[in-house]
């Protein structure tokens, strides 16, 4: 299938869900790639994305990480929802980065759960400061992200913003979070 009509039937289609599992079924994954470079509107390229991260090669993160610093937020967040779908520990300096770089709440909070995913030990320094700072989505997949990285210098700011904590479904992340990097013995 041809990356350029595979774009076109996606920008031109308001029901596109029949459009979707016919590109599905038709295109191979380097017609996708090719289409998600060519596509220029939000929405083509959130479904080129998912569609790139239901192939489930982890390999594929490469392709989806140029799109975590797309113009538009939706395009970032699908990005970082696809890499921890794909959970691609190769990309954790590239979901590190973006964290590091964002500014908009729902994608801090998709690059939180994506920093998890993929294991990146080297966004625990932002994912501590969003634990405390962040709005309740990106404290609970925050929280949820230093449990699944588990790194035990993370372990005294998680009691603090555990005395600080006041949504139970962020508490319960934290106290799980807590337990994870708790020293031996404790």
């Amino acid at each position: 299938m041809e990356p350029k009509t595979i774009v076109t039937m996606l920008d031109e289609t308001e029901d596109r869900r029949g459009v979707i599992q016919s590109i599905s079924k038709n295109a191979q994954p380097s017609d996708l790639f090719q289409a998600l470079q060519l596509a220029s509107n939000p929405q083509p390229k959130q479904i080129l994305i998912r569609m790139i991260a239901d192939l489930g090669s982890e390999e594929n993160w490469s392709v989806l990480s140029p799109f975590l610093r797309d113009k538009d937020h939706r395009v970032r967040g699908a990005a970082a929802d696809g890499i921890a779908r794909l959970e691609a520990h190769d990309a954790a300096g590239a979901i590190t980065a973006a964290l590091i770089a964002e500014n908009d709440g729902s994608v801090l909070a998709q690059l939180s759960a994506a920093a998890g995913a993929v294991g990146a030990s080297s966004a625990v320094s932002a994912l501590l400061d969003l634990v405390i700072n962040g709005d309740v989505a990106t404290r609970r997949a925050a929280a949820w992200s230093l449990a699944e990285i588990a790194d035990s210098s993370s372990h005294s700011v998680l009691l603090e913003a555990v005395a600080a904590e006041h949504d139970s479904t962020v508490l319960a992340s934290l106290k799980r979070a807590l337990a994870r990097t708790a020293p031996a013995g404790e």
